[in-house]
């Protein structure tokens, strides 16, 4: 019920999440709940408060931690490097450094149902800046939990390992280095959320923004 034709461009602490160039001619089927931009930001702020509770979720955008904004507004507003990175295929974005979270508002409806903005949430808020947040010990259970998924032949795992496995093959090439290995685990995370999103626990992660 979303669409997954996504991969991450990134730049220094800046990601990036993108449909495929093969894909821009994409249209949700008819089936699917479509939305107008004008809803994206109410929305995904509802959604939001559901995962993260009414409090949280206002800090979050009081403190600017979570941005809406049009493509061209953020073409305008933001630095040359994501002026640089942003375009009709870019549905949202992370600054790791800032740990700001940008969604653009009017690309997101051309590639998400109303049905799909949970897992964009947790796509962008749960894993490209979640995993900013774990220690190292922690991140490191993450994986071996993924892995030891992966390896008893979970079939939402394996799917999003294998979608992963193609991006970072197509980035590092067919040997991979250290950063590459753990590239592979965040994407296989993040693609993992945004397809399965009734699966993913949440609650516990409001007390930092209460």
């Amino acid at each position: 019920a979303i669409y997954d034709e996504t991969f991450e461009d990134e730049d220094g602490g800046l990601v990036f999440t993108k449909a495929r160039a093969r894909s821009t001619n994409f249209r949700l089927p008819e089936e699917l709940q479509p939305i107008e931009q004008g809803q994206v930001e109410p929305l995904i702020v509802s959604e939001m408060t559901k995962i993260f509770g009414t409090e949280a979720t206002r800090n979050m955008l009081d403190l600017g931690f979570i941005n809406f904004g049009t493509l061209r507004e953020f073409k305008q507003s933001l630095s040359a490097t994501v002026a640089e990175h942003i375009d009709a295929r870019t549905s949202a974005f992370v600054n790791q450094d800032t740990g700001k979270i940008y969604f653009i508002t009017d690309i997101i409806p051309r590639y998400y149902p109303a049905s799909g903005l949970r897992g964009i949430i947790l796509h962008e808020m749960g894993v490209h800046f979640g995993k900013g947040i774990l220690t190292e010990s922690e991140w490191s259970n993450v994986k071996a939990a993924l892995l030891d998924m992966y390896v008893r032949g979970d079939p939402a795992i394996v799917k999003a390992y294998d979608r992963a496995a193609d991006q970072v093959t197509h980035l590092y090439g067919p040997t991979w280095n250290e950063h590459a290995q753990d590239t592979l685990w965040n994407e296989t995370l993040a693609y993992y959320a945004s397809q399965n999103p009734g699966k993913i626990r949440t609650g516990p992660s409001k007390a930092i923004w209460t």
